[in-house]
């Protein structure tokens, strides 16, 4: 299936090219899922996402968060129960998140993704 197109002017001779317009290309694409393990609790979860994703509204459901930014891209989270990690005396909490993005071009999933872990990285070394 071809890529919508609109055409516009291009030329000083007034020469019209075909340029795209990737208005209506986001229901062409494929949902992305992508499954991680995130050395957080739920409610560090619930606390840190909002302060991730400053332009988006968030609309959370039990082990679920929807999130939906203006330019139409919705990403679902859905997240497992809480496991724990344990070594020796220090125990570290970890949950098992689920991304789905649904129309989001494959670049902007993997900056997305690369933006998410360093904002939710924790402690050093």
């Amino acid at each position: 299936m071809p890529l919508p197109c609109r055409k516009a002017t291009c030329w000083r001779l007034g020469r019209r090219l075909l340029a795209a317009d990737f208005s209506g290309v986001s229901a062409l694409l494929p949902a992305v899922r992508v499954e991680r393990v995130q050395s957080l609790s739920h409610a560090d979860f619930r606390r840190l996402l909002p302060r991730v994703l400053l332009d988006a509204q968030l609309e959370w459901a039990p082990h679920r968060c929807t999130v939906r930014f203006d330019d139409g891209r919705v990403l679902e989270i859905a997240f497992a129960a809480e496991t724990e990690r344990r070594l020796g005396s220090l125990r570290i909490v970890s949950t098992p998140l689920q991304f789905e993005f649904l129309a989001w071009p494959p670049a902007t999933v993997v900056s997305f993704m690369t933006h998410l872990d360093r904002a939710l990285q924790q402690g050093g070394g």
